[in-house]
Order: C-alpha cells, then structure tokens, then sequence
C-alpha cells in the first residue's frame, strides 16, 4: 500500500517548487529593437508590422509531432491558461444536427416496418435485445401496434415508437440499416 505524504496548506514550495525559481529569472522582456532587427516590425516605429512575409515552417514528420506534442504537453486543458478561453461554437451544432439527422432516419425506418420486416426487441426477461420479425400491423384506441415474435415461441405487441423496439444494427457498427 502506498501512503501519501500531507503537506501542509501554507508550505507552497512543497506543493509547487519550481514556482519561486520561474518568479526569480531576470529574463528581460523583448524590445522594439529586437523586433525590428528580426525583421516583424518596420524602423520608423509606428508598430505596424513589416510588409516582409514570415518565414514558412518547415514540413515535420508525424513521429517529429508527436515528441512537439510530449514536450509540449497537453494544450487548452480546463483550468489552465490566462484570462479568455476560445471556444468552438460551431461544434455544439454540428453535434445538434447529426443528432436530429439521426432521429429523422430512425423515424423513416420506424413508418417503413411493415409484416415480415426484421427489427431487434428487448426481452425483459432474458435481459438483452434479440432479433424478431414483425408479424402484424394494427391500430386501436392508444395507436399503431406492432406484434413481433422473437426467440423460439415469444410473442410481444409494442407501439411502433417504443424504447423496447429498435431498428435491426449491424455487428460492430452504429450505423442503421433499413429492412423491407
């Protein structure tokens, strides 16, 4: 078993020691003239930078970026970095319309199940989804019925938006098929 050693709350240096040694450099900051020698600021000092193109990256190789990446370290993480945090906007969207794209297929392979089409049923007694086939379409009071017979003699009837029904998945994929 391993124990953990307690520091205690005011003893910074134990809990962050390479902090005091990166407040101590005396690293000054860069000038305007260090600018203007490397070529990213013009010599009449007006801040604006040169006309000059920078200079291209040079093409790394994918084992190259990945010790970039492990030097680096993880980049963007919650908690780190000052001040602003750039967030993609765009992502919770995409993500909002593949998953209405989704909904809409499952619902056009819901309306096309008809007598003979292959569906996957939950059996609540074996606890796991099995493969059925639609035996019958009716409707009654409460709405569309399927009844689906599945496993050697189950019979089950579920409304056609039942959570207990699902269209027919290959192995391995998540992606729907349609079955007529």
């Amino acid at each position: 078993m391993v124990r953990l050693k307690q520091i205690p709350r005011d003893d910074v240096d134990a809990i962050r020691p390479y902090q005091r040694e990166e407040i101590k450099s005396t690293e000054k900051p860069p000038t305007i003239e260090a600018f203007v020698k490397a070529g990213v600021l013009r010599e009449d000092n007006d801040k604006t930078p040169s006309s000059s193109p920078l200079p291209k990256d040079k093409d790394t190789t994918q084992s190259e970026q990945n010790d970039l990446d492990a030097q680096v370290g993880p980049m963007n993480t919650r908690g780190e970095g000052g001040g602003e945090k750039k967030k993609n906007f765009l992502s919770p969207f995409f993500f909002f319309f593949k998953v209405r794209k989704k909904k809409k297929m499952i619902k056009k392979i819901r309306l096309s199940w008809t007598r003979g089409a292959v569906v996957e049923v939950y059996s609540r007694g074996k606890k796991r989804w099995m493969r059925g086939m639609v035996g019958r379409v009716f409707v009654d009071d409460e709405g569309e019925w399927l009844e689906i017979r599945y496993g050697t003699n189950l019979v089950k009837e579920i409304p056609r938006y039942s959570t207990d029904i699902r269209p027919l998945r290959p192995r391995f994929k998540n992606d729907y098929i349609f079955t007529v």
